[in-house]
């Protein structure tokens, strides 16, 4: 007997994917008449949804290959089936993917690797990157956005209390206010300037903070805002009254003249706390 494959069937021959529609196992047993062109041929069983193949004739012998609705519980090749809930690959890889919504993954994994790799500039960001404004006004953005009032950007607009320019912490042990010239005392602590003689002279820095020990921000070079007060144009000195600041140059013999400052307006000083001072000695 010659051997005959089924894809070598005319279409008139090949059966169906249901042969067979039966009420029960009954019925199903019943069948007759099948020929050999039919095994593998699918019989329906409705009375419990049940489907079986045709593994042999004479006699006919069956094996079951499940349900109806285990039919719809496949995926299919042509991905037409959605899926209703999650996918769990146990830990398998998924391969030769094309997009994902949209989105070339393999590319973006290209590009995520080479984001992480460039720990430096991670985002490959130049000046072209931020857009079409001019350095100047890229200066100008970061300025206005300026969160730290302490930070070294002489343009920011300044808050009262608030200073920009070159500051540090420094260590204090006596009652310290905001806007006080200091200096260093033998003990390497900062403590308020007298401009009455030269113990408690030169000013190295101004306050920013109150405290009384510990530390405090203090500005060494830079701008600050201080609505109390009410300068004129010109040169800011050290007081001969503890802690202050004024525009009137000490003038009684064995004061010390140390300029540490210009009014910029009313409100608004310049400081730069260098070290010159002058011993003022009277005719």
């Amino acid at each position: 007997m010659a051997t005959v494959l089924h894809k070598d069937l005319e279409s008139t021959e090949r059966h169906p994917d249901i042969i067979w529609t039966v009420a029960d196992e009954t019925a199903r047993l019943a069948i007759t008449g099948t020929t050999t062109a039919q095994i593998g041929g699918t019989a329906w069983q409705q009375d419990d949804d049940t489907l079986w193949k045709l593994k042999s004739i004479s006699p006919n012998v069956w094996f079951s290959v499940g349900t109806v609705s285990d039919l719809t519980s496949y995926a299919l090749i042509d991905g037409t089936r959605a899926f209703t809930g999650d996918i769990d690959l146990g830990s398998n890889a998924i391969t030769n993917v094309g997009n994902v919504d949209g989105r070339d993954v393999s590319a973006d994994g290209t590009a995520l690797d080479n984001h992480v790799a460039d720990t430096d500039n991670p985002h490959s960001t130049s000046i072209v990157n931020l857009g079409s404004g001019t350095l100047g006004q890229l200066n100008t953005a970061i300025s206005d956005a300026t969160i730290n009032p302490y930070e070294l950007d002489l343009d920011a607009t300044l808050a009262d209390g608030e200073a920009v320019g070159i500051t540090d912490s420094v260590a204090i042990n006596s009652s310290i206010t905001a806007m006080q010239p200091l200096y260093i005392n033998a003990s390497f602590e900062f403590t308020a300037a007298d401009a009455t003689d030269d113990t408690t002279m030169p000013a190295r820095c101004l306050s920013l903070e109150s405290g009384t020990s510990g530390t405090i921000k203090a500005l060494f070079n830079g701008k600050v805002r201080n609505d109390s007060w009410s300068w004129s144009t010109g040169c800011i000195y050290v007081d001969i009254t503890t802690g202050d600041l004024t525009q009137t140059a000490p003038s009684a013999t064995g004061n010390i003249i140390q300029v540490v400052g210009f009014a910029i307006s009313a409100t608004v000083a310049y400081f730069d706390f260098n070290s010159t001072i002058i011993s003022f000695v009277s005719a």
